[in-house]
């Protein structure tokens, strides 16, 4: 059998912003990169970087021209894409700041700042991506649910905002196959599914209702629903009014059910959610000693 060895051409970008006298920085191929002159059968090779210098540096791989922007702002005037794309930034609003992690940097007001990159292709992307930046906050915005750093998205003028095509509706009162599924709550987002936080519909109810964002929004295979009613052992997980995500759980608040209550229904998105096990119930009604922790 005929061996035939494919070797990938290589490009290291290295980023510099130096202070002092400059010399060329060491770059270093490191495990699990396979050695030079390794002969390998797999149709892929994990390469890693290292680099070292006196100055401030930053060192990867672009592998097939892979990297679509690559925006350094460094200077007040400076909005150069750096990859191979060329999509330059258009600034609105943010300022230039010496105080960058890597020299300058820009700062915004969270308000209207942004810098557009553009509509080009090799921003069309419609597959995984990794996107990567040096982010320092200047106060809380924890009350605030839209804190966008990179998007691709722009701001719908008041016309685009009052067109009813911009809109969509499902109804998906009938996802439990019973006509049950209203009176919610709130709702929560993981990531990838929305959790719609049961509440009332006649009567007090613990039917969670989930829509895959992947999916199509209009089809019924988008959405789920799963019955928390009993998880408690005593059909009581009823009535719950708002929830949180702590980046693998959802703990959704207990308000009132035939009176008030204070079961948090917990549930661990990593696991199934149509399965009773990914789901958890802590009684915290008398964690204040008086049996008074309910109603939230």
């Amino acid at each position: 059998m005929n061996k035939i060895a494919i070797v990938p051409m290589l490009f290291v970008a290295i980023l510099l912003h130096c202070s002092s006298a400059f010399a060329d920085p060491a770059v270093f191929f490191i495990p699990p990169t396979p050695d030079d002159g390794t002969t390998i059968t797999e149709t892929y090779a994990a390469i890693n970087v290292t680099a070292t210098d006196v100055n401030n540096i930053t060192a990867f791989i672009d592998w097939n021209n892979s990297l679509v922007g690559w925006w350094r702002f460094n200077n007040d005037t400076d909005f150069k894409d750096y990859s191979t794309y060329s999509n330059d930034g258009t600034n609105s609003g943010s300022a230039y700041t010496t105080a960058g992690k890597f020299g300058g940097a820009r700062a915004f007001d969270g308000a209207d700042d942004y810098i557009d990159a553009g509509t080009a292709t090799s921003l069309s992307i419609t597959e995984e991506i990794t996107i990567e930046a040096w982010i320092k906050a200047t106060e809380s915005q924890w009350n605030n649910a839209k804190q966008t750093i990179v998007s691709k998205w722009a701001h719908a003028t008041t016309t685009e905002f009052q067109d009813t095509v911009n809109y969509d509706v499902y109804n998906a009162q009938n996802e439990d196959g019973a006509n049950g599924m209203v009176g919610f709550a709130g709702a929560v987002f993981d990531g990838r599914y929305v959790y719609f936080v049961p509440n009332y519909n006649g009567t007090t109810h613990g039917k969670v209702l989930r829509y895959d964002t992947a999916a199509n929004f209009s089809d019924t295979a988008s959405w789920d629903v799963y019955n928390a009613e009993n998880e408690d052992g005593a059909n009581g997980m009823k009535g719950f009014v708002g929830a949180v995500f702590d980046g693998r759980h959802i703990y959704f608040v207990p308000n009132y059910h035939e009176g008030w209550y204070g079961t948090v229904l917990r549930l661990d998105t990593t696991a199934n959610f149509s399965d009773t096990a990914s789901w958890d119930t802590y009684n915290a009604e008398n964690e204040d000693g008086a049996n008074g922790m309910k109603g939230f």
